[in-house]
């Protein structure tokens, strides 16, 4: 599992080109990304301390396990937490 992340952020043509070139920038400015580093694609969700960011992802999608996972958490425990009742 790689640990930096190069989320291009801006317009569309601008992500394709860091993609292409593995550069920042344009003329003297340029930067190269390190090969180590992931570039992140096009509707490729990337997790960052818990939330799922990236360009063009599917919010739906990507968060449908964690749903899921508390919802059944949920259910389980309505079946063995006891009620409390209000006592005033």
């Amino acid at each position: 599992m790689q640990k930096t992340e190069i989320i291009p952020i801006g317009h569309e043509d601008y992500q394709r080109r860091v993609q292409d070139t593995r550069s920042t920038g344009e003329g003297d400015n340029q930067e190269q990304i390190p090969e180590n580093m992931h570039i992140v694609k096009e509707g490729e969700p990337v997790q960052i301390l818990g939330a799922w960011v990236g360009n063009g992802i599917d919010q739906e999608h990507v968060w449908a396990p964690m749903i899921e996972k508390l919802t059944t958490l949920s259910v389980n425990g309505k079946r063995v937490a006891p009620q409390s009742k209000d006592v005033n």
